[in-house]
């Protein structure tokens, strides 16, 4: 069934969930566990500009059992989105993120790894978290590293503190750092 939100974009296809797993009260609000299967087929999201079409699967699961202590992931084999600028394949990703709220600092974790293959790059790319990422509150990530590789190159990016990030790069895939950019967190949301 298509829904036009009346603010510009119209949605169509399907999102089909299964539950895979509940305990406690979801209801309720109190501690519980949802992990759910979603199979996304046609999902059409069209706006003034552009239209987005996706198909794939994803595992969503949300724990609040030791709440307030929360943890976070999804994972799947294969998510498309195809737009009029390029077709994106997210493959066997998987994304996990904690966050305590038993101190009021709130620090939080996050990885992530899978593989990329869009039409804007040559070949395909691979991202890890080799060391998870991690913070407090609102703040970014004040440790954690990035590995990004693709055909014949790497760039890790390192959180120096939750201001500034160091990014090096290996061009040529010999293992041996060719550049490294010391630049923020900030810089890199412009």
């Amino acid at each position: 069934t298509m829904c036009d939100d009346g603010f510009g974009e119209v949605v169509d296809g399907i999102i089909d969930f299964t539950i895979r797993d509940v305990a406690g009260d979801v209801s309720q609000g109190a501690g519980y566990l949802l992990s759910m299967d979603a199979i996304v087929t046609n999902l059409q999201i069209a706006n003034s500009t552009d239209t987005f079409l996706s198909n794939g699967d994803a595992t969503v699961a949300l724990d609040t059992t030791e709440s307030p202590f929360i943890r976070a992931g999804s994972s799947g084999s294969s998510m498309t989105t195809d737009s009029s600028v390029s077709s994106d394949t997210i493959s066997n990703y998987q994304s996990s993120q904690t966050v305590d709220g038993n101190l009021q600092t709130l620090p939080y974790t996050l990885s992530a790894s899978g593989t990329l293959d869009t039409t804007l790059l040559e070949g395909t790319v691979d991202y890890s978290t080799p060391l998870e990422f991690s913070g407090e509150g609102n703040a970014f990530p004040s440790a954690g590293v990035l590995l990004v590789r693709g055909v014949n190159s790497t760039a890790r990016l390192i959180a120096v503190d939750n201001v500034n990030v160091t990014i090096e790069i290996d061009v040529n895939g010999d293992g041996v750092v060719d550049d490294t950019i010391n630049t923020t967190w900030l810089a890199l949301t412009d």
